[in-house]
């Protein structure tokens, strides 16, 4: 049995953390002549034996601690210890059982407007798109959900990661969440078994953003069209050429009156115009005066694959 004596000191006032009240205290030891035994010594208080495990009888968690030399067997030990916010510290410990943890946060940028919130394409009385686009400052949701898992599976954080939800996720529709990335949310060791990841997520409400909002629109217009045969420059009754004629996403456009110049260079009297069919992977939206074309250009999966 040592025959040390303690003494304890408050060094510093409690400061709170968003782990909970962190103290900072002073044992003063005399007895004793190392500063391994000093941390050895029987009267040591449990809880600062080691920096590491939590003393379910105190619920007090040391996480620092340092031994200095006073004296002729005198040592001084600053040893910082937490109480939790909560009676339990096993909350906070790496576990696959642990809860997920939340966080929301805003999202403000100034974007162009294309479309109204009926969906109708934002453009000009002659339908065509304004010479300067319409700008807006809009908010959207971002939320990260952060897990602890067995290891990072950097094949699962590819296959969602820019990708959009197919099915109901968090509160919202189909479409509306892109998977931003999903990564550590902090470094690791190469020994560790157990890593928190964070999947963060981004939310657009289809009511203000429209139908679709994570997939690329744009509005079917250009300065030829399908004659069934080739393709024309599309021209005024007058011949002059046009730029930026709203089409019927098929290769026509939607005023039909316009013309072409025939092979001859003349304008032509009754022009035929043709379907040329939906381009490719396009999906053709009736906006209101003028046709969009939706490419899918983010893939849809469903997002309870991830088990969140």
């Amino acid at each position: 049995m040592s025959t040390s004596t303690f003494h304890l000191q408050p060094r510093s006032q409690a400061q709170e953390s968003q782990d909970g009240m962190v103290f900072t205290y002073t044992w003063v030891v005399a007895g004793l002549s190392t500063p391994a035994a000093v941390l050895a010594d029987d009267n040591f208080p449990v809880e600062f034996n080691d920096p590491d495990p939590y003393d379910g009888a105190s619920g007090r968690k040391c996480f620092r601690r340092q031994v200095n030399a006073n004296g002729l067997y005198v040592f001084s030990v600053d040893a910082s210890f937490q109480v939790p916010p909560a009676t339990d510290w096993t909350q906070n410990e790496p576990s696959l059982s642990n809860p997920l943890v939340y966080q929301w946060d805003t999202v403000t940028e100034n974007v162009a407007i294309d479309r109204d919130t009926s969906g109708n394409a934002i453009v000009t009385s002659a339908l065509r798109s304004p010479s300067t686009p319409v700008q807006q400052t809009r908010n959207y949701k971002r939320l990260t959900i952060t897990k602890w898992m067995a290891g990072y599976d950097l094949s699962r954080a590819m296959s969602y990661e820019n990708t959009v939800n197919s099915d109901s996720f968090s509160g919202a529709d189909a479409g509306e969440v892109k998977c931003d990335n999903i990564q550590p949310s902090t470094q690791y060791e190469s020994t560790a078994t157990l890593i928190p990841i964070a999947h963060v997520f981004s939310f657009k409400d289809t009511s203000i953003w429209g139908a679709d909002p994570w997939q690329t629109l744009m509005k079917d217009q250009d300065g030829v069209g399908w004659d069934g045969t080739y393709w024309r420059p599309i021209t005024s009754r007058a011949g002059e050429r046009l730029a930026d004629v709203p089409m019927n996403g098929h290769g026509q456009p939607l005023d039909t009156s316009l013309t072409y110049l025939d092979d001859d260079g003349v304008v032509e009297a009754s022009p035929s115009w043709a379907s040329n069919g939906t381009p490719t992977g396009a999906t053709v939206i009736d906006a209101g005066a003028i046709k969009l074309l939706q490419y899918d250009t983010l893939p849809e999966v469903a997002f309870s694959g991830l088990s969140l």
